[in-house]
């Protein structure tokens, strides 16, 4: 019997470079995700700043159509800090964003 809590699908981004999920169960805790994973669970090992985690929710996760562009346009950034992306920008965005510090779109 599964126990887990499901809660809303929540939209993957990507921070530094990797693709996570913002647990919307309150704890404020972040997944780190493989791209195109289907689901999360929000666990005790994610709650690393040490508040309390959810530890039994469990949701889908909402994914870009061209994830594996972002990542692409993402990657030809040096610095990792500046390897970002969130629901609503667009590729052209991150390609100007590119070119606006001489980084190849």
């Amino acid at each position: 019997m599964d126990l887990r809590l499901v809660l809303p699908p929540t939209p993957a981004y990507m921070n530094w470079g990797r693709w996570v999920a913002q647990c919307p169960g309150g704890c404020n805790c972040a997944m780190e995700l493989e791209r195109g994973q289907p689901e999360y669970d929000c666990r005790p090992a994610h709650a690393k700043s040490g508040r309390p985690c959810c530890a039994v929710m469990h949701g889908l996760v909402i994914w870009p159509e061209d994830a594996a562009r972002v990542e692409e346009i993402l990657a030809r950034r040096p610095l990792l800090a500046n390897r970002n992306w969130s629901p609503g920008e667009t590729l052209d965005g991150l390609r100007a964003e590119n070119l606006s510090h001489g980084v190849a779109p």
